[in-house]
């Protein structure tokens, strides 16, 4: 735990040129480092970025147990890995979602209806799913030469990001559009090794490691993740 953050952090090391800090409103904190940081550089980083932390951690404190409200102007949320601003908008015309750097615009025809706002919201939302998993599936499948296409479900899973049938069908949870789109290809590939091993054997990861070496870092990524299953 770093003197100045007072706050304790989990570090991954990866193949990057940069260091790099990710806090979750759960005020769980993950700092990216390249390979060959040292000690030093770490904390030297953090002291360097403690006014940022602080008032990251007091943001989501104020939350205590609560879950942020994305539906509200002025709350966090998460999408491919990047943290957005949500703004809600009084729209006459037309309802949509559009990004601006790191705001989320959500125009709304009842702006005060939080149910109303959910639908707008995740209908955008929906959307980006059937694309970016697409292109997930798309990336993974050519790292095997003798898979057929599955089909791509989504559907809420309590307890896991994904899971494969034997109808050769992957499902994913349609929370891991918040996550980064290297965690989204992890989960897509280790479902797709389930068509060779149904069982989590030594075979099946090491089908897993020969197609995404570093897949233990994104799994911890993953774990650390801020969205529980209860939504």
């Amino acid at each position: 735990m770093n003197s100045l953050t007072r706050h304790p952090y989990t570090i991954i090391k990866e193949h990057r040129k940069s260091l790099a800090i990710h806090i979750s409103p759960n005020k769980e904190m993950l700092v990216k480092a390249p390979l060959l940081a040292t000690e030093y550089d770490i904390n030297d980083f953090l002291n360097r970025k403690s006014y940022w932390i602080a008032k990251q951690i007091n943001f989501f404190s104020q939350f205590k147990n609560k879950k942020i409200n994305p539906y509200e102007s002025g709350s966090e949320f998460f999408y491919l890995g990047k943290q957005y601003l949500v703004i809600i908008n009084k729209s006459l015309n037309t309802e949509y979602v559009k990004k601006d750097n790191y705001k989320l615009n959500i125009f709304s025809a009842k702006p005060k209806n939080k149910h109303h706002t959910y639908e707008v919201l995740h209908t955008w939302l929906y959307s980006k799913m059937e694309i970016e998993f697409t292109l997930s599936l798309k990336r993974c499948l050519k790292k095997f030469n003798n898979i057929p296409q599955p089909d791509i479900k989504i559907r809420k899973l309590s307890r896991r990001w994904g899971s494969y049938m034997h109808t050769h069908t992957v499902i994913l949870n349609p929370l891991l559009i918040h996550a980064q789109k290297k965690c989204i290809d992890y989960v897509i590939m280790h479902e797709l090794c389930h068509y060779f091993y149904k069982t989590h054997s030594t075979e099946f990861y090491s089908l897993l490691g020969s197609k995404i070496p570093n897949w233990k870092n994104l799994k911890k990524e993953l774990e650390l993740f801020y969205f529980n299953f209860e939504e």
